[in-house]
């Protein structure tokens, strides 16, 4: 299937010096051209060919380089045409691997008072179409039509420069396709169009865009069945269809995003994580808490007990009525703060983040 892409989508990735402009029939209305020689522009994309294509203006001369993966693959020349206007292939790609590549063109127009090439849009073929728009010519074989259609290949107002004109005598067109909506393109009008056998035609589904003549409601992710008829004296172009596509399941924004919530889960349960840790420090705290008493006994009990101890720390007593509470207090802790500030300091270095709290959640959850 081919798929297509305009160039002012987000896939194409511009050098610095490039403009957006254009108008109708440009595809989507928009053009990109180069402000200086030498910009570029680059598509990756998961395909086995591709196509480049934009408008020629006016009859400067110009050169647009091609390289596929980094190889040179081409150029188009406006020498070698022998006119110009819209939808102009600048280039078709050799077959490739069922892979991904990175296209890159390079817009060598010299001219920097006219510029000569406009980059409309990019059509290639892919095993993988999902979450995609996937681009039906109206030259493609998997349309179907009734006797007296008309083939033009060269009106430069439409999409690859073709179109499909019906006869003034009643006819039809029919195609299958995979997606979730289908939308025609062309000129002149509608009155029948069947999916799935059911009309699908209101005058909702007509769109204000005057090319655009249908776009179906939205459908299920599944092969279908569109057919379309045209009555006697009615007037249809048919210049291509577009399909959307639902995303695939597997595809990488997909993964990405329960990546995402996965990483986000851990806030909502680190208390209990962090808690039920065998080597939380909140575990390690409660199962050191004696190591804090133990400086105390020390103190109060003394090593060498007895009378003389008890003497001591009834002088202590006595002194600390005359100095103050203040002098005594500090006196008194100075053992304590020194037997307390090692277990402290190992834990703050070694043992982890503190214990989470509303305090330390930003640190334990940035």
């Amino acid at each position: 299937m081919n798929v297509i892409v305009d160039d002012d989508d987000i896939a194409v990735q511009y050098s610095a010096n490039w403009r957006l402009q254009g108008l109708p029939p440009s595809y989507e209305g928009t053009e990109h051209s180069a402000l200086a020689a030498g910009e570029s522009a680059t598509l990756v994309f998961r395909g086995t060919s591709i196509m480049v294509f934009g408008t020629v203006a006016g009859g400067g001369q110009a050169r647009m380089d091609f390289s596929i993966d980094g190889k040179p693959s081409g150029s188009f020349d406006t020498q070698t045409l022998t006119g110009g206007g819209r939808n102009q292939r600048f280039f078709t790609s050799a077959a490739l691997e069922d892979a991904l590549h990175t296209l890159t063109l390079v817009d060598n127009d010299s001219n920097l008072e006219f510029r000569t090439l406009f980059l409309d849009y990019f059509v290639y073929t892919t095993t993988s179409t999902a979450g995609k728009l996937v681009l039906i010519d109206d030259t493609d074989t998997v349309l179907t039509y009734s006797p007296g259609w008309k083939a033009i290949t060269n009106t430069t107002g439409s999409l690859e420069s073709t179109q499909h004109v019906a006869p003034l005598t009643a006819s039809w067109v029919a195609l299958s396709f995979e997606g979730i909506r289908i939308s025609l393109i062309g000129n002149g009008s509608v009155t029948s169009v069947v999916i799935d056998g059911s009309e699908q035609l209101t005058i909702s589904q007509i769109p204000a865009d005057t090319n655009n003549l249908f776009q179906s409601s939205v459908l299920s992710q599944a092969k279908h069945t569109m057919n379309i008829s045209v009555p006697d004296e009615n007037l249809l172009a048919i210049d291509y269809f577009l399909i959307t596509t639902a995303s695939s399941s597997d595809d990488p924004p997909a993964s990405s995003s329960a990546m995402s919530l996965s990483r986000v889960a851990p806030t909502t349960q680190a208390s209990s994580s962090l808690s039920l840790s065998p080597s939380s420090p909140t575990t390690q705290t409660s199962s050191q808490t004696p190591l804090k008493r133990t400086p105390i006994g020390a103190i109060a009990g003394g090593a060498v007990g007895g009378a003389l101890l008890i003497f001591a720390l009834l002088a202590i007593f006595m002194r600390r009525r005359k100095i103050g509470p203040h002098r005594t207090s500090r006196w008194m802790m100075g053992p304590l703060d020194m037997a307390v500030r090692p277990f402290v300091r190992t834990a703050n270095i070694s043992e982890g983040p503190p214990p989470y709290t509303s305090k330390s959640l930003p640190a334990v959850h940035p």
